[in-house]
């Protein structure tokens, strides 16, 4: 992503300060070549110590500034306060959807209450759910609407990471006593079968456009559940993301549209980069699983695909 937009300022001769970690170099596409070029300014810094005095010191001096950064752990929501006092800059907001954005259990209640089509879910564990148990859960869960299998997914994850199908109350069960999910918030989803999809929006001042779909491919697949499967206790993680599949079938690309253009007018003030991932089902409603207030993983597919430049999108009539 990192390497994809950097290539779009450089083909537009647009100057880039960028702190970069030299551990995090390894995975940009021709970086060795694009470090040479005179227009990328580059100021090492260690991630973990310095990067909130380098990130404000870059920021006096830039014209423009796009933060490109997970939702986990809080690392978007951190950099953008420490970028607070340069809110006329940002090429992304309003900080009120961002904050939004990077909650999957509020953007699912915003999406829901604008009439956009999501997975019936809630965060868990419940507040109200005093006793953590088979029969209270299979209780709770048919009360909610629910049944298995079921999507577990941490609030602000990011990447698929520790996204996990549990197909009964022992899976679930051992998704809560994971140690590294002690104190974390956790959204429970109906699992919707279908075609996992990423659309993004983006907008400027003046104008809005939808890029091309493109197919999600994980390491792992889903099957339906067989008799042999009430059996385990280990849920079964999505695995990590393995690449964008462009184009996707006209069938599917129509509907993935349509659900785009109805979030894109859901939050009519947002700017900037939108990624919107989706289920395109294959027997019921298609629905938006999660919103991504930055850039995504698809964009590079796109991009090399279609030819379009976003930091020119962005920057058109400033």
């Amino acid at each position: 992503m990192f390497g994809a937009i950097l290539d779009d300022c450089l083909k537009l001769g647009v100057e880039v300060l960028s702190p970069l970690d030299s551990r995090r170099t390894i995975p940009i596409a021709n970086f060795a070549e694009l470090h040479q070029h005179n227009n990328f300014h580059v100021t090492p810094v260690n991630i973990d110590e310095q990067l909130k005095p380098t990130l404000l010191s870059l920021a006096e001096t830039a014209d423009h500034i796009l933060v490109i950064a997970p939702e986990c752990e809080g690392i978007l929501n951190r950099c953008l306060q420490w970028l607070d006092g340069f809110q006329s800059k940002l090429l992304c907001g309003p900080e009120n959807l961002i904050k939004i954005f990077t909650d999957k259990n509020q953007t699912q209640l915003q999406l829901k209450s604008r009439g956009i089509s999501v997975p019936p879910g809630l965060s868990f564990p419940p507040k109200n759910l005093t006793k953590y148990d088979g029969p209270a859960i299979e209780q709770f869960i048919a009360t909610e609407e629910l049944s298995w299998p079921l999507i577990v997914k941490p609030v602000d994850g990011a990447g698929g990471d520790d996204v996990v199908l549990c197909r009964n109350f022992q899976q679930l069960e051992t998704v809560v006593a994971d140690p590294k999910n002690a104190n974390a918030a956790l959204r429970l989803e109906r699992y919707i079968a279908g075609t996992s999809v990423s659309v993004s929006v983006v907008r400027n001042q003046h104008e809005t456009r939808l890029l091309p779909a493109t197919k999600q491919q994980f390491s792992n697949t889903w099957h339906q559940p067989s008799p042999s499967d009430s059996d385990k206790t280990a849920p079964e993680p999505i695995g990590h993301f393995v690449k964008s599949v462009y184009p996707l079938e006209n069938s599917l690309q129509h509907r993935a549209e349509a659900l785009a253009v109805s979030v894109a007018d859901a939050f009519p003030t947002w700017r900037g980069y939108l990624g919107i991932d989706m289920v395109l089902a294959d027997e019921a409603s298609d629905v938006v699983v999660e919103l991504n207030p930055r850039l995504t993983a698809s964009y590079p597919t796109v991009r090399a695909e279609t030819g379009f430049n976003l930091m020119e999108f962005l920057l058109k009539g400033k």
